[in-house]
């Protein structure tokens, strides 16, 4: 079958693999590499620029890792708490030195990330709203004091990134993207819609051929 593999020096006398067959991840975990003298350990997941990357390219390992270190911070707030630190100046620290870390990287990994990840990164804002506004729900913090959940973050710095390089041909990252895919047909009718994607029609209406 089809083996497609990547291999990552992530560090010395570290390799980190990816192999594709059949639909399956596989992870060779025996390889007899060796650099001047020093055989190289497979690892499952490897840092670069700052994003846990894994073997399976699931994004849980790096999700979890911004996590962790966003904790770390949240009991700067709640020291801030205590010293009756107004709410305003507590959401200027979170938005500059917690949020941050949670959004690192993220068009890299938004559009793939599934529902449960979403979830536990939005437990972290959730923590800070209970620490000044412990008697309102994270949906009622959003809307009293202008807040806007990671997800919708997300997406806005996801599409400002993209659309930065979309417009300008000359931009260095413009090669890498994908062309823009332009629909072969074009379907509307007063009383049903046709689909373009092989399933039958729901109803009568004219199909336009480009």
């Amino acid at each position: 079958g089809f083996v497609w593999s990547i291999l990552i020096f992530s560090s010395p006398n570290v390799i980190f693999s990816m192999c594709y067959k059949r639909r399956n991840w596989l992870l060779i975990t025996e390889y007899n590499l060796v650099i001047e003298g020093n055989k190289l350990s497979v690892v499952s997941s490897a840092k670069i620029f700052g994003v846990t990357i894994s073997d399976n390219l699931k994004w849980n390992d790096h999700v979890l890792e911004c996590i962790k270190k966003a904790n770390k911070r949240l009991f700067f707030i709640v020291l801030l708490r205590r010293a009756n630190v107004p709410t305003k100046d507590i959401l200027d620290f979170y938005f500059c030195t917690v949020r941050p870390i949670l959004e690192y990287c993220v068009p890299v990994y938004h559009h793939v990330l599934p529902k449960y990840l979403n979830e536990e990164l939005e437990r972290v804002p959730n923590c800070v709203t209970k620490i000044f506004a412990s008697k309102s729900s994270y949906d009622e913090c959003i809307a009293n004091f202008g807040l806007t959940t990671l997800k919708e973050r997300r997406e806005n710095l996801s599409t400002r990134f993209f659309s930065s390089i979309a417009i300008d041909p000359s931009h260095k990252r413009s090669s890498l993207l994908s062309p823009v895919n332009n629909p072969k047909y074009i379907c509307s009718g007063a009383k049903g819609t046709f689909s373009c994607r092989g399933s039958k029609p729901t109803g009568t209406g004219t199909l336009l051929f480009p």
